[in-house]
């Protein structure tokens, strides 16, 4: 056309091995890469007006890049001289839905996704997600709403929307958070010596939420909540996106202890003075395998109690917090 190449294009494949199109760089590479573009940001297009417009329209059984494939992949894009859209109709990453919009302007990017996902097995996108550093078994829902603007670097830090998974009926064999908890000297001398551990045999639990939402470049955890047998926990605080940085306060509270009468029956424990004990911690650093401290009582925040009152129906003032060793 008078503005250039059109092209109206359909791509079917087998499978795409991104490995395989784009080997690794060597470091003359990757360091004429990382410079910067004008104007101090490095960004990954910076021809506008595009060279090409048209529309093309992708399905492929797989797209692998290292360890994560996306399977199966249906796509659409659509180049204009100051625009490119992409449309990923299609695609599953670690057993989750991921429907996504991307468009990219001479201004910057922007992108959005909303997953749903209800009643998935756990175990699959647990090890795909962590890399084989979370072993968790169970059923769970998903619900996430997200997006971002900005340059390509600013794209993590300026994430908004929400995310809530409910997680239920499962055993946990690996999670360096729950193990550092449980590693701890005063909330082991409240387990029972033959109780649960994180093992092969797994740890049993009944429920496990996260919900939060995106800000500043931190996911912040507004609920999360562990329910077991043995163990029940509540916290709250951030992670950060994109260094794994957190910063969280606990609520332990170890039932092997608790009069059975009063666990299952809270009201009646609250009633004729029935309390158990509970431990505040706070876990810092990186997230995958984080450091946990003992905290005071006065760390118990009305809102870290108020996710005990409501996920672990538990009334707050049967409560105990005590000081941690």
């Amino acid at each position: 056309s008078e503005s250039g190449p059109v092209i109206e294009a359909q791509l079917d494949s087998p499978g795409i091995n991104l490995d395989a199109l784009a080997p690794p760089r060597s470091e003359t590479a990757k360091d004429a890469q990382s410079k910067p573009a004008a104007g101090g940001e490095k960004e990954a297009w910076r021809q506008w007006p595009l060279p090409v417009t048209g529309r093309i329209a992708v399905r492929s059984d797989f797209v692998q890049r290292g360890r994560y494939r996306v399977a199966p992949v249906a796509a659409t894009l659509s180049l204009e001289q100051r625009r490119a859209h992409l449309d990923l109709e299609q695609a599953q990453l670690c057993g989750i839905s991921l429907p996504l919009t991307l468009e990219a302007t001479p201004q910057g990017y922007s992108a959005s996704a909303r997953i749903v996902a209800q009643k998935q097995q756990l175990e699959e996108t647990a090890e795909c997600l962590s890399g084989e550093r979370v072993a968790i078994t169970g059923v769970y829902d998903l619900n996430a709403d997200i997006s971002t603007q900005g340059r390509l670097a600013e794209l993590p830090k300026n994430l908004k929307g929400t995310v809530r998974g409910d997680m239920r009926d499962g055993k946990v064999m690996k999670f360096p958070l729950l193990g550092n908890i449980l590693s701890m000297t005063n909330v082991a001398s409240l387990m029972k010596e033959d109780g649960p551990r994180l093992d092969d045999r797994g740890f049993p639990y009944r429920a496990l939420t996260v919900a939060g939402h995106f800000e500043d470049g931190r996911f912040i955890v507004e609920e999360g909540s562990f329910l077991s047998d043995a163990l029940g926990l509540a916290a709250n605080g951030w992670i950060s996106v994109t260094d794994y940085s957190s910063r969280l306060t606990v609520l332990v509270a170890p039932f092997s202890r608790l009069d059975e009468l009063v666990r299952k029956v809270p009201l009646v424990g609250y009633i004729i003075g029935g309390t158990f004990t509970s431990v505040p911690v706070g876990v810092s650093g990186d997230i995958r395998d984080p450091l946990v401290v003992p905290l005071g009582p006065g760390a118990v925040t009305s809102q870290v109690l108020g996710i005990f009152e409501r996920t672990l129906k538990l009334p707050a003032r049967l409560i105990t917090p005590v000081e941690g060793k």
